[in-house]
């Protein structure tokens, strides 16, 4: 097994299956969380539209009032 760069902890083989090249744990991945919100129905006309949040959470707050908004 392959040890995580930043914390020496064994990267689980299920990770490293899906990203063999990996040099890092999960948690310590350098990869940003997204959260994704669909704007917009078909039901109301008009195209939906998947908007991809940053992890942060004023971003998701203002994301999620503007999904909320275009229910």
């Amino acid at each position: 097994m392959k040890k995580c760069q930043v914390c020496q902890q064994e990267i689980p083989a299920e990770r490293l299956e899906v990203f063999p090249g990996t040099e890092t744990c999960a948690k310590h991945s350098n990869t940003n969380r997204q959260i994704g919100y669909m704007i917009g129905t078909a039901a109301k006309g008009c195209a939906a539209t998947l908007m991809i949040v940053p992890d942060d959470a004023e971003a998701q707050r203002q994301a999620k009032r503007a999904f909320m908004r275009s229910r």
